[in-house]
């Protein structure tokens, strides 16, 4: 990477984050359940952003290896601009990589942040959803 081009920034996902909250990938494919169980280099789904800029919106990105200061990621799928979750928003100056984090082993499990997110079902209110986490956390 020259010097010139943006760094990339990485999310760690859940291999079902795309599918809970309904996102279908612009190219390729979301994240299989067995993903974070290989050896060797990441899943990634780049933004779309990144896509175009990066790779000029080109399908033969899927498969292609990119590097972020800290790892390397296979890519996998392009998420579309429109992606949104609290924390991060993919707008298109965002080089965003999605990094499947279901099942690797956690070194420094002090350092990470849990995030949870839901996507409730047709006819299921927010208090019901409240009502049942205050039930489930109740013990801790």
């Amino acid at each position: 990477m020259s010097p010139a081009e943006p760094t990339w920034r990485t999310l760690e996902v859940t291999d079902n984050a795309l599918d809970i909250l309904g996102i279908v990938p612009v190219l390729g494919r979301p994240f299989t359940s067995d993903e974070g169980r290989r050896a060797g280099v990441r899943a990634g789904m780049i933004s779309e952003g990144a896509w175009k800029r990066r790779f000029g919106g080109s399908s033969d990105v899927i498969g292609t290896v990119v590097r972020t200061e800290q790892e390397s990621f296979e890519i996998v799928g392009v998420f579309p601009t429109g992606f949104f979750m609290p924390w991060v928003r993919a707008d298109p100056t965002t080089d965003l990589i999605l990094a499947d984090r279901s099942f690797l082993p956690d070194t420094q499990p002090e350092s990470r942040i849990l995030l949870p997110f839901v996507r409730l079902a047709p006819g299921t209110s927010r208090d019901a959803l409240q009502a049942e986490l205050d039930g489930q956390l109740a013990p801790f």
